[in-house]
Order: C-alpha cells, then sequence, then structure tokens
C-alpha cells in the first residue's frame, strides 16, 4: 500500500496512542507516535526536505505546552500552556499573534469554537475560560470553580452552539451554551 502522508500521534496514554496509530495505520497513514513533549518544543512537519522541515517554538520549563489545536483554515495554531494560558500562533511562520491569559492557572485542555473567533481552555479546578482571539478578551468563565477536578477534554459543536466539557474521573458530561455561558445539562458516563 502507498502511503497518504505522515501523521504525527502525542498522546501519553500508551493504550490511546497504540489504537490511534493502527487505526491511522488502516486508513493508509505513515504513523510517528511520541508519548510526550518532553523536549520543550512544538514542532511543525511539512513535506519540505528534511533540512528545512522543521521549525520549533521553544517553551520554558516551569510552563510547558499542555495542549494544541489548529485552525479548520490551517492558518492559526494554538498553544495552551500550563500557567500562562493561550498563545496564538502564525501557523505558517510560527510567530506569535497573540496571548490570551487570565487570573487562572493550571491549564490541561483546549479547544477552538469555530465559527466564533473563541478558543476555549480548561484547568485543574473545574473553570473553563473562553476568549475571543480577534479581540484578545477573555470572553466568559464557565464551570462551577473551586472543584478538586481537571477539565480534561473538550469538544464544540458549531451546529449547537454546545461546548462538551469532560472533567478526569468524573460521572458526567457538561454541556454549555457558549452564547449564555449557562449549563445546558448533564450527562452520565461509564468511568
Amino acid at each position: 500500500m502507498i502511503s497518504r502522508g505522515t501523521v504525527y500521534v502525542v498522546d501519553d496514554d500508551a493504550s490511546l496512542r497504540t489504537s490511534f496509530t493502527r487505526m491511522i495505520q488502516m486508513e493508509g497513514y505513515d504513523v510517528r507516535a511520541f508519548s510526550s513533549g518532553k523536549d520543550f518544543l512544538v514542532r511543525r512537519w511539512d513535506r519540505k526536505p528534511v533540512a528545512r522541515a522543521e521549525q520549533t517554538i521553544s517553551a520554558q520549563p516551569d510552563d510547558l505546552p499542555v495542549d494544541l489545536a489548529v485552525s479548520a483554515d490551517a492558518r492559526w495554531l494554538f498553544i495552551l500552556k500550563e500557567s500562562s494560558g493561550v498563545t496564538m500562533y502564525d501557523a505558517t511562520t510560527l510567530l506569535p499573534v497573540l496571548a490570551l491569559g487570565s487570573r487562572h492557572t493550571n491549564w490541561r485542555s483546549l479547544a477552538i469554537l469555530e465559527g466564533r473567533n473563541e478558543v476555549a481552555a480548561g484547568n485543574d479546578h473545574g473553570v473553563v475560560a473562553i476568549w475571543n482571539w480577534r479581540t484578545g478578551t477573555l470572553s466568559r468563565i464557565l464551570g462551577e470553580g473551586g472543584e478538586d477536578t481537571t477539565i480534561s477534554q473538550l469538544a464544540y459543536s458549531p451546529a449547537s452552539r454546545l461546548l462538551a466539557v469532560l472533567p478526569f474521573e468524573a460521572d458526567e458530561a457538561r454541556l454549555y451554551n457558549v452564547d449564555t455561558g449557562k449549563l445546558h445539562c448533564r450527562l452520565p458516563t461509564n468511568n
């Protein structure tokens, strides 16, 4: 089978990394899997010759990247750093464009709210912050705050305008209306 290209998988969970690798390989892609970004770099790979293929964005050891997302048009790269929050980069040049922060820290998960010019990040205390990346302003804070639960995953549905928030080791997923910031419902999970 001829390869359709290379996909890079980064996940600290070995079983997920193996599952993703096998699934992607079945679709005809070569896969390079990594367990972490312990070299403190975020890398961009492209189809250029190896000598020119790698560009890097350095990070401080006390403010490591914990999540990243690319806009649907592949123009913007959003990197979530543990302490400082979200930095928006031009995805072609990897030059920083905007820093989005708040008084909260211990960030863990990131999602782009496509069609809204917004990006959301969840932290270790049950807080989800939403910023408008066009204006650089904090739009709203979701969640109960003060919880001792890590927001492990965020997913946005443009059609319903709902943001799914999955706390780590919780027995529910929470859906928030991003227009109002109100909790829409809680869905039980099988953790």
